[in-house]
């Protein structure tokens, strides 16, 4: 069991990272990823993960003004510290069909960060559930 720790590349051609059917359980955070510094367009993909029993953020994504863009589908992120904090004005995240349970804080977007939901999924028993969530427009 291992924790997910990449920080997004410095330069022009960005970074485009797909987790998928992962297991992240029992670490500090499940997956941090920072893109403060780079210069181009990010993309983390997260689908079908199980991010459980991490002593802090379950998920973390941070950026100054440049892209980061976070997807989530599909996935259960329960039993953290916090579910998914985002930090930075460059972090749009959108998360559909996914379990956010028995964490102190379901979602926090600070600084700028963008967070919204496709409506499906199933956000409750947190201490803290912070919805609703803004509606993510369907394309």
């Amino acid at each position: 069991v291992f924790d997910i720790v990449f920080a997004m590349t410095n330069g022009e051609d960005g970074t485009q990272v797909l987790l998928n059917n992962v297991q992240l359980i029992g670490n500090f955070r499940g997956v941090e990823a920072n893109a403060t510094g780079t210069t181009a367009g990010n993309i983390l993909t997260i689908s079908g993960a199980r991010i459980f029993g991490n002593t802090d953020n379950g998920i973390d994504g941070s950026s100054n003004a440049n892209a980061l863009q976070i997807m989530i589908e599909n996935s259960t992120i329960a039993n953290n510290a916090r579910a998914l904090i985002l930090a930075g004005a460059g972090v749009n995240t959108r998360i559909g069909g996914s379990l956010i349970t028995s964490n102190t804080t379901a979602a926090s977007a600070t600084g700028g960060a963008i967070l919204q939901s496709y409506r499906t999924n199933q956000i409750d028993l947190n201490t803290n559930n912070n919805t609703p969530i803004t509606q993510a427009q369907l394309n």
